[in-house]
């Protein structure tokens, strides 16, 4: 631990400076697969015009999306899937024309949800009346 004591700023810069010039990045995260006029994008398979996103599959015309599967027309998606037209939204799951939704599930044209399912424009709805209504919009 004695080596620990002396850490200035300065020198816990230059530690992490000289921890960065010997790291040799693994090259295979950044190997994509099948994916077809996509940009920026690094770890991803069968994405499809996709722009400076990471880790994804199935996507189409993503933006900046991390670790997200079979998106379409979204930006700023973490951990998410299935989602459509929907910005900056976490870790959520089939959501129509949303934002900044966290776990959430089921929702459509939804703003600053967390943790919420089955909702229409922030208001709760049943499961039949949700899918209902999707129809009735054109959307599936």
């Amino acid at each position: 631990m004695d080596a620990f004591e002396d850490l200035t700023p300065a020198r816990i810069e230059a530690r992490i400076a000289e921890l960065r010039r010997s790291h040799v990045p693994d090259p295979r995260l950044d190997e994509n697969y099948a994916c077809e006029g996509c940009r920026g994008v690094r770890g991803s398979t069968f994405c499809v015009r996709c722009e400076d996103c990471w880790r994804c599959s199935y996507c189409t015309d993503c933006r900046a999306c991390t670790g997200c599967t079979h998106c379409a027309e979204c930006a700023d998606l973490h951990d998410s899937s299935h989602c459509r037209q929907s910005v900056r939204c976490v870790r959520s799951a089939f959501l129509v024309r949303c934002e900044d939704c966290v776990d959430c599930v089921h929702c459509f044209g939804c703003v600053g949800l967390r943790g919420q399912e089955f909702h229409l424009f922030n208001e709760r709805v049943t499961r039949k009346e949700y899918f209902e209504a999707l129809r009735a919009m054109g959307y599936r």
